[in-house]
């Protein structure tokens, strides 16, 4: 489904449980992604997308700089 807002864009809704088969392949990968960013889940796909984003997020997991950063991020937030 897609919503034009009026002003040169639009607006595009995917659902992660979405029943119609009327996206490609990649999509389908990529949204099963979001649903199960495991390591089983990239190893199932072939998508190079979702390989590059799960490298990246591992990497991102893995630097406790970046680590310390989210906290900080989440303490100015009044999160934690």
């Amino acid at each position: 489904m897609s919503l034009t807002l009026g002003d040169e864009t639009t607006e595009v809704f995917l659902s992660i449980k979405g029943k119609k088969d009327d996206v490609d392949d990649e999509m389908k990968d990529f949204l099963a992604y979001i649903e199960n960013s495991t390591d089983t889940c990239v190893q199932q796909t072939s998508s190079p997308l979702v390989k590059a984003i799960h490298k990246r997020v591992t990497e991102i997991k893995l630097d406790k700089n970046m680590e310390l950063q989210y906290m900080t991020l989440l303490q100015m937030q009044g999160g934690i």
